[in-house]
């Protein structure tokens, strides 16, 4: 980023900006820090607790010797022994993948039993290998919703996207949602970068706020009113905007985590997806502000690890995606793996039509404010916060990584700073992300960047390209 620090103008326009303003930026890059989270430790088959209670629909002790099973919960763990402590393993199942049982005496507190992957998602190395057999199924395991989309988050690039999955695992799924987010500054502590990995989306919050209070909900009605659509970022700091504790203002920002949060986990770090402020009717206004205008004054205006998105997409988001949904945060090179886009119809358009209400204030996995599900609520007028219509971003677009500059002397071809958050060296990408296809070829998460989620780091073999 080119420095300002002897543009007199520069200087001019950036104190135009009061004090409050700049507040509210640190305020807003605060906003991820407070969240509280726990290191699960109930997780050792699956990495995650609420998978842990996956189990399968047959008994243990009616397995049978080269009988054809399969895994129940949405990733197993496997063990090359019984000895093996789960979390040290190098390969995971999927849910759905087959085995054959080897062995269907179950062994020690656990039952393991021994089996040959016969069709796993990940291509499983190993020729036999131990897993609980209360994981296991004789029956096909039916798709439920949470199987059919994966959001990935491009921290590189800025760019969320969801894609409905193949019925075939490695094979080119269909991206059904693209747009612009916000991640985590470019701090040199890397503390306030956004870390990667594979996760879970564990729930849906409306109107969140963080347990210290200093965030408080975009909508409450104990609360004061709010400022009006169009208003600027310094509004949404007024004191008069913020509720009263002992008569004086509580909290930095109103309504910084937006409309609903999507609290992911495991090892999250509290680094959550949500809205951000505003109304429907300011559009992506503040999600191009940090972008753009911040980006003028302040070295990098962004969260403390959350991702953010802008209001109408949260609520899409929210409509689209159940709880179980996988979420993967990735640093890749784009790339489109069909220039033609053939499985795309630049001419197709859908809208989101929604409703947002006044209930369930900070409610867990409430309803949606799609407005068909909210007219079948027969919602009251009273309770109408805003309506109105989202044109949904259904056509792939790869962020270049590179391009090619020429001066009077010299020319190079330099990384483009849309494609590279956190300013890497070229040698740290691994991989290409196609993102008509979502899916990752030779990806690797690059060194020097924390990494969250699954302690084993592997991600779903749904997106991986064979």
């Amino acid at each position: 980023m080119t420095s300002h620090k002897n543009n007199k103008h520069t200087h001019r326009a950036a104190s135009l900006f009061s004090v409050a303003f700049v507040i509210a930026v640190a305020a807003t890059l605060n906003a991820c820090s407070q969240a509280k989270w726990q290191e699960v430790t109930n997780d050792a088959n699956t990495g995650h607790p609420e998978v842990e209670k996956q189990v399968g629909t047959t008994p243990p002790s009616a397995l049978q010797r080269d009988q054809t099973a399969y895994v129940a919960p949405e990733r197993l763990r496997v063990r090359t022994t019984p000895e093996q402590n789960p979390e040290t393993t190098t390969s995971v199942l999927d849910q759905g993948d087959q085995v054959r049982v080897i062995d269907p005496n179950p062994q020690g507190e656990e039952q393991l039993v021994q089996v040959a992957v016969t069709q796993s998602q990940q291509q499983v190395p190993e020729a036999t290998v131990f897993v609980p057999a209360t994981y296991l199924q004789t029956e096909p395991v039916k798709s439920t919703a949470k199987a059919r989309y994966v959001m990935i988050q491009n921290i590189a690039t800025e760019k969320l996207r969801v894609y409905r999955l193949s019925d075939e695992a490695g094979q080119p799924n269909k991206m059904v949602f693209e747009t612009d987010m916000i991640a985590g500054e470019n701090n040199p502590s890397k503390t306030r970068r956004t870390a990667l990995g594979h996760y879970r989306i564990d729930s849906w919050n409306k109107f969140y706020e963080d347990a210290q209070h200093l965030f408080p909900s975009w909508y409450d009605s104990s609360y004061p009113t709010l400022p009006l659509p169009g208003a600027s970022l310094q509004d949404w700091t007024q004191p008069h905007f913020l509720p009263l504790v002992g008569g004086k203002p509580r909290g930095s920002v109103r309504g910084s985590f937006g409309w609903y949060t999507a609290k992911i986990g495991p090892n999250a770090m509290g680094q959550w997806t949500h809205g951000t402020l505003g109304w429907g009717a300011d559009g992506d206004r503040f999600i191009r502000l940090s972008k753009e205008q911040l980006a003028q004054y302040y070295s990098d205006p962004r969260s403390f690890g959350c991702t953010r998105v802008e209001n109408r997409a949260i609520a899409y988001l929210q409509d689209l995606l159940p709880v179980g949904t996988p979420v993967l945060k990735i640093y890749a090179r784009e790339a489109l793996a069909d220039s033609k886009l053939t499985g795309y119809d630049p001419e197709q358009t859908k809208s989101f039509e929604f409703i947002l209400t006044k209930d369930q204030v900070r409610s867990q996995n409430p309803s949606s404010s799609n407005r068909p599900a909210q007219l079948l609520r027969d919602v009251q007028t009273k309770t109408i916060l805003e309506e109105g219509s989202y044109v949904i971003d259904q056509h792939p677009d790869a962020v270049e990584f590179s391009k090619h500059v020429k001066g009077e002397k010299l020319e190079a071809d330099i990384v483009r700073a849309e494609a590279n958050l956190y300013d890497l060296a070229q040698d740290k990408f691994k991989g290409v992300f196609y993102v008509d296809q979502g899916l990752l070829e030779n990806y690797a998460h690059p060194k020097g960047l924390r990494v969250g989620g699954y302690k084993d780091q592997k991600l779903p073999g749904a997106v991986l390209k064979r």
